[in-house]
């Protein structure tokens, strides 16, 4: 029950972290400093801040998965978990229509709605995060860390 309970509270609390990080920038900096000029490619330095979230965000859920579950077993379910909702994404994304040029007037929802993120970057993420939570919650576990960094 342990196990479960951090999967499920690190998954969770991942999801919403990296989620409510991601669209940050959208919102503190708008549309173009995320995205190209009259475009819905994102900028190289957005792109750089998502793969680092990204890891971040893993990397805190090992942990956290670790000093809930404090068990080998929920970090690699928590891992499988991860990389699953990646390839769901890679899923969703590839189905997405290309949005064409960026009008202007969209509101910062609908842009990152109508956005199709890159091949690359949802191919990338389902290894990176797995990756991320079996070596963060790997160094928990056997260094009895209490603290994620």
């Amino acid at each position: 029950m342990r196990a479960a309970l951090g999967v499920i509270v690190s998954f969770v609390t991942m999801s919403m972290f990296v989620l409510a990080l991601s669209l940050a920038p959208w919102f503190a900096l708008g549309q173009d400093t995320v995205l190209e000029p009259g475009s819905f490619e994102s900028t190289a330095l957005f792109n750089a801040y998502a793969i680092a979230l990204g890891i971040l965000g893993a990397v805190f859920a090992g942990w956290l998965c670790v000093m809930i579950g404090r068990s080998r077993t929920a970090v690699l379910v928590l891992a499988v978990l991860c990389f699953a909702g990646g390839l769901m994404n890679v899923v969703m994304q590839h189905r997405k229509p290309d949005p064409g040029p960026r009008l202007d007037g969209l509101t910062v929802m609908e842009a990152v709605n109508l956005r199709k993120e890159p091949d690359w970057f949802t191919l990338l993420m389902p290894p990176v995060g797995a990756v991320s939570v079996l070596l963060s919650g790997r160094r928990a576990l056997t260094r009895g860390i209490r603290r994620p960094f």
